[in-house]
């Protein structure tokens, strides 16, 4: 197989970067070790077939002051779909000692914008506008050479070995996941390896947990649905109903350390159900739906540096300037600019885009 630009990675970043590429003219071929497109962007179907508004499991939100993610919402025209954060009423807290607390004026995400329908409508748009069969998942890479052609790359697809010779070749997905499933002919030098493994990936460690139910009972009590609690396991729970009805729906991130959480997802859905009617009442008992993510479990997204290791955004980042010759460069939100603040949000990873195509589109490889 022959392309022009072969993009590692079809989540946010990726698929930003190959629409652009077509906007432009430039063929590209997107490879993913997934089954799906959207990276950390995993919207699951609230409902009982695939076309039910998702519950977001990965990144839920992002800000009126993100003017890249505001830009493709208005040119992919889902201005209509965006809403925000529904933050009105009374938090609550849950003590160590187990008092809960009412509290007015401290919804964490209130003023935050999410999608109706999750983030997957973001990412389906994207690949519309794409050749299918330029999309390959199930497809890892294994190995990347820089040729005097070119590159040379070899892609695992279900288990048989796959070549595909490309001019270019851009890894859009976390430096940790490349460092640790990728070689390369020449090597990265070692400071370069080095930094990539000690690049944090964003959501790595993190679980989430979500329950919907058929009407949003703990607004009829004056409740956003935000809450803490010091015994969990949820550690952070907020409002994730859609702004047309239902789902209706809570959701948290698991405070549990992920080491601790190895082989315990059912016992950790029915603590956060048990949580949720003690922190907002019996109707909590009896969810419609449950859903739950680990992350530290997902292994296209954590490796075991990510199991304990820092849970916010990286405070480094790889170098972002092309290598071999302007044949290889470097996208996805965890090589976004540290000092905008972008990294590891849905904004650096069309940040991370957008300098790649760029870069691309000014590279001479002949």
């Amino acid at each position: 197989m022959n392309t022009d630009v072969l993009i590692v990675g079809a989540g946010f970043s990726g698929l930003r970067i190959a629409h652009q590429l077509k906007q432009n003219h430039v063929q590209a071929t997107v490879v993913d070790a997934r089954s799906r497109i959207g990276g950390r962007i995993h919207s699951i179907a609230a409902g009982h077939d695939d076309f039910a508004p998702g519950i977001d499991m990965g990144p839920s939100w992002f800000w009126p002051w993100q003017a890249r993610m505001l830009a493709l919402v208005k040119e992919l025209k889902l201005e209509p779909q965006v809403f925000e954060q529904y933050s009105e009423g009374l938090s609550i807290a849950e003590y160590r000692t187990g008092r809960l607390e009412r509290q007015s004026g401290i919804a964490s995400m209130a003023g935050s914008l999410r999608i109706n329908g999750g983030l997957r409508v973001l990412v389906e748009k994207l690949s519309h506008g794409l050749d299918p069969a330029s999309i390959l998942n199930n497809s890892s890479l294994s190995h990347a050479t820089h040729t005097h052609d070119g590159i040379s790359a070899t892609v695992v697809q279900a288990g048989e070995s796959l070549s595909i010779q490309a001019k270019r070749l851009v890894f859009a997905a976390p430096p940790r996941v490349i460092a640790n499933t990728v070689t390369v002919t020449p090597p990265f030098a070692a400071a370069d390896l080095a930094l990539m493994h000690d690049t944090p990936t964003w959501m790595a460690g993190q679980a989430k947990f979500s329950a919907t139910y058929s009407s949003p009972f703990w607004r009829e009590q004056g409740l956003s649905g935000d809450g803490v609690s010091e015994i969990g396991p949820l550690g952070e729970i907020h409002d994730a109903s859609s702004p047309t009805g239902a789902p209706y729906a809570l959701f948290g991130f698991v405070g549990i350390p992920a080491s601790a959480r190895v082989n315990r997802g059912q016992e950790i859905k029915q603590a956060a159900v048990e949580q949720l009617v003690r922190m907002f009442g019996k109707s909590a008992k009896n969810p419609e739906q449950v859903f739950y993510k680990d992350w530290a479990e997902d292994d296209f997204t954590s490796t075991h540096q990510d199991r304990d290791g820092q849970r916010g955004h990286a405070h480094q980042t790889v170098d972002t300037s092309p290598m071999w010759d302007n044949r290889l460069f470097w996208a996805g939100s965890e090589t976004a600019s540290i000092s905008t603040g972008d990294n590891g949000y849905l904004e650096g990873a069309l940040a991370a885009a957008d300098r790649a195509v760029r870069q691309l589109m000014s590279s001479s490889t002949e």
